[in-house]
């Protein structure tokens, strides 16, 4: 295992997310980050190690970058209707933060990224999103059906209340529930 930078063992996480951040802004110079080091977190870190470090950085906004088009093309293999609910966008963002998360451990740890690990990644939440479709065209059945149920009651309900009292003809009142509940004529009792 390779030795850890300076940056690692002088700087605490928050301040290396701090540095991250100073790096991701207007391009500083590594004698400007050098001197934010020496001046924020009373820490001198020598050219060599900061400039594998911003390089470090760098490739991590590179790996975000990927892992953000990366969860583009998953979405988008998933079709609009996963990724317009709010469920599915929510995978979207956990893809998207998960793939990030997994990188800058990674990076931090300076082992090397298998694409391998994306890819059970992203199978993994494509079937999560699968599974979730299911389950919500198992959803939209039971209320079409619900509803397919709750319009027969009312159409018998009119049917048993209207029919006989005002004198209509079974086809006047067939066609009255078909027009105003949608249920189709000709249902036998």
């Amino acid at each position: 295992m390779p030795q850890k930078s300076s940056i690692q063992t002088r700087l605490t996480k928050p301040q290396r997310e701090k540095l991250n951040a100073w790096i991701g802004q207007d391009a500083p110079t590594l004698e400007e980050l050098m001197k934010l080091c020496e001046d924020e977190f009373n820490v001198t870190i020598s050219q060599t190690a900061m400039h594998r470090h911003r390089k470090k950085v760098d490739r991590i906004a590179e790996k975000y970058r990927q892992s953000r088009e990366m969860a583009e093309v998953l979405a988008d293999k998933m079709g609009d209707e996963f990724t317009s609910s709010e469920f599915g966008g929510t995978l979207v963002k956990l893809l998207r933060s998960l793939v990030f998360d997994f990188m800058s451990t990674q990076m931090d740890e300076e082992k090397e990224i298998d694409p391998a690990q994306f890819m059970f990644l992203a199978k993994a939440i494509k079937d999560a999103a699968g599974a979730m479709r299911l389950d919500q065209d198992h959803e939209k059945k039971r209320q079409e059906e619900a509803d397919r149920r709750a319009r027969e009651k009312v159409a018998d309900a009119v049917d048993a209340a209207v029919a006989g009292e005002k004198g209509l003809s079974r086809d006047t009142v067939e066609a009255i529930k078909q027009r105003i509940l949608g249920v189709r004529p000709g249902k036998d009792e």
